[in-house]
């Protein structure tokens, strides 16, 4: 009931139980169980800012001064039957909530939530090059994974901080072919495909290696780009193979060691990060 007072056993149960928790986000707990704070379930909380124009919903933090961009799960250009029934992130849709971060006044600052596998090489250089653009800081937070496509979209902002176990890298490009001739022999199908003679190429054979060849020609480029991007905006010597040797071929990385090896900058949290961006606070160095 309002005004009323939380039994004291719920502080017990907090205080008692094992948490694999934010010290801060504790604390905060802590504080509404004993009324210390009436504030702080508030303040641990983030409002919402309705575009109606764009059809976005914006999530904000400090008073509507920083916007927060999540990105959850594996990244598609648009939505589809995956995003439909397994959820993920849609590049339609982020960037619609950073032209909104954009043209708000009253946003001052934005983070971008990482916590993906990766996702659709299509649509996400457009994505990172809208991130790239953004006018005002942009600082990436990596929850949980920021990996492949999620690594490239974090290597656009201005500054990166990793939890303590969080996941970086997974760089490069892959493809995935099935040769399923056999299966159709089974069946007692057989399938005829018929290319103009003057283009070949337009549909390699994967099972003769010139045609494997004329396929990883394409991933090659495309990985060009994405690690080309990264070592520009990380400051990787060496262009994508100086990046392809810091990480090992592309490696994933575990917290510090991803700081240690400059896919990420700083190990903090989501809360600090929040903090450092509120107004009248010191800035994050690069997020300037």
């Amino acid at each position: 009931m309002p005004g009323k007072r939380i039994p004291r056993r719920t502080l017990s149960a907090i205080q008692e139980t094992r948490w694999a928790m934010t010290p801060d986000q504790l604390e905060t707990m802590i504080a509404i169980a004993n009324r210390e704070d009436l504030g702080a379930l508030a303040a641990s909380r983030p409002e919402y800012l309705q575009d109606d124009d764009a059809d976005a919903v914006l999530k904000v933090y400090n008073e509507g001064r920083t916007a927060v961009i999540e990105v959850v799960g594996a990244c598609f250009r648009y939505a589809n039957l995956f995003t439909e029934f397994c959820g993920g992130a849609v590049y339609e849709d982020l960037a619609l909530q950073l032209a909104v971060a954009e043209e708000t006044q009253q946003i001052e600052n934005a983070v971008l939530l990482l916590d993906t596998p990766g996702g659709m090489v299509t649509g996400c250089a457009e994505w990172v090059g809208m991130i790239e653009k953004f006018s005002k800081p942009i600082v990436a937070y990596v929850d949980g994974d920021a990996c492949s496509a999620g690594y490239w979209m974090g290597a656009a902002c201005d500054y990166i901080v990793a939890s303590r176990t969080s996941q970086l890298g997974c760089l490069g490009v892959v493809a995935v072919y099935t040769d399923n001739k056999k299966q159709l022999e089974m069946e007692g199908l057989r399938e005829y495909e018929l290319v103009s003679t003057l283009t070949p190429n337009k549909r390699p054979d994967v099972t003769s290696s010139d045609g494997r060849a004329e396929i990883m020609r394409s991933i090659d480029d495309t990985a060009e780009i994405f690690l080309g991007d990264v070592a520009r905006f990380r400051g990787f010597k060496g262009g994508a193979k100086g990046v392809a040797k810091a990480t090992n071929g592309g490696g994933i990385y575990v917290g510090q060691k991803a700081v240690d090896i400059g896919l990420a900058d700083e190990i903090g949290t989501f809360a600090d990060v929040i903090e450092t961006l509120a107004p009248a606070k010191k800035s994050l160095s690069r997020a300037v």
